[in-house]
């Protein structure tokens, strides 16, 4: 009689294990679902990678975006071979500080659709990572970008790059117009050099700075801005009227739409 109750027992017991798991089933389903479902809607391109970069899963919005078919199309593809080649090294050097931060946010690129058309998007992407740690996929998502922002954006931070290295080289570094000689950026360096601060050293005309004649120095300003010549040897005179002998390479640039 008691092995009877004792295995009435565990069988209750099973059974309400069965029914604990079922629920656990039925709910991680209903979410898989949801979650599928809001992914589906999304209006931003959404995919799942692996660690390579190949393309496992990628929903609606992403096969429109870019002009496909179907997602069978996409599936398989890596990533990289839709990215428009001038950002490639870009892509790939995001690619690494991914795995490096485990995430990586509002990166502009630009993505290249079936048709060929380019579409300058803002990308953000999160690794997954397994019960060890280690990670495993890769989910990315992207909006489009406006032509004319994504222009807009480019040039921002292609000017704040250019900003950072002009500021921290160790080289003395000086833009100049070639028209008249009228110094319209020096960086550190250069304000060290010349004894100036840098509010003094943009009042400055290089002609004030070369010892030689003004009408000479606005020949060479005309054979450096025309590209004619980049190497020259002059003698500068310094805030404190020191002269020194100086070394000069230029390189014509755009500034503010015009050639300096």
């Amino acid at each position: 009689m008691e092995k009877e109750k004792e295995l009435l027992k565990r069988i209750r017991l099973l059974e309400a294990e069965r029914d604990s798991l079922s629920r656990e089933i039925d709910s991680f389903h209903s979410r898989e679902e949801f979650y599928r479902e809001l992914v589906e809607k999304s209006r931003n391109g959404v995919s799942l990678l692996d660690t390579s970069g190949n393309i496992l899963f990628c929903n609606t919005a992403m096969v429109e975006l870019l002009g496909y078919d179907s997602s069978e199309e996409l599936i398989n593809k890596n990533a990289f071979n839709l990215v428009q080649d001038e950002f490639r090294e870009q892509a790939r050097n995001q690619f690494k500080k991914l795995f490096e931060y485990g995430e990586i946010h509002n990166v502009l690129i630009q993505l290249v659709c079936k048709n060929g058309r380019k579409l300058g998007v803002e990308f953000t992407a999160n690794l997954i990572y397994d019960d060890a740690g280690n990670p495993v996929r890769i989910t990315g998502s992207f909006h489009p970008i406006p032509d004319r922002y994504f222009r807009q954006q480019q040039l921002s931070e292609s000017e704040a790059r250019y900003r950072s290295v002009f500021e921290t080289n160790r080289a003395v570094k000086l833009i100049i117009d070639p028209k008249d000689g009228r110094i319209l950026d020096a960086n550190r360096q250069a304000c060290k050099f010349y004894k100036y601060s840098r509010r003094e050293m943009l009042e400055q005309n290089i002609k004030n700075i070369n010892v030689l004649p003004a009408k000479a120095v606005q020949e060479k300003l005309s054979l450096a801005g025309e590209g004619k010549e980049s190497h020259f040897h002059f003698k500068h005179r310094l805030a404190d009227g020191v002269v020194r002998d100086v070394e000069v390479y230029t390189s014509p640039l755009e500034w503010g739409g015009k050639k300096v």
